[in-house]
């Protein structure tokens, strides 16, 4: 299964990498990071999202916000939300 989108993003929510549909990623708040595709309405029912912090001792947890796919970074200590860089697939299945 090939993944429909996929990015490297940093801490202050520029694409440093990935797929040609990433529209646009909005920090809206501490350690959340809210991506816009083009084409593509991320929908947790009918997709499969997974997010890995680019951090020590961060974690990083995938969920939907609209119709965008909402990243979460924080610290795995504290469960405090943090800003950090992450990497992120998508896929539908």
């Amino acid at each position: 299964m090939l993944p429909v989108a996929f990015g490297t993003i940093l801490f202050d929510g520029t694409v440093s990498a990935g797929s040609a549909n990433i529209q646009t990623v909005v920090v809206s708040g501490t350690g959340r990071y809210d991506i816009t595709f083009n084409g593509l309405a991320f929908d947790q029912a009918n997709f499969v999202a997974l997010a890995t912090s680019r951090g020590n001792n961060y974690g990083a947890m995938a969920t939907q916000s609209g119709s965008d796919l909402r990243i979460q970074i924080f610290d795995t200590t504290d469960q405090m939300g943090i800003s950090g860089g992450f990497f992120f697939a998508v896929w539908k299945p």
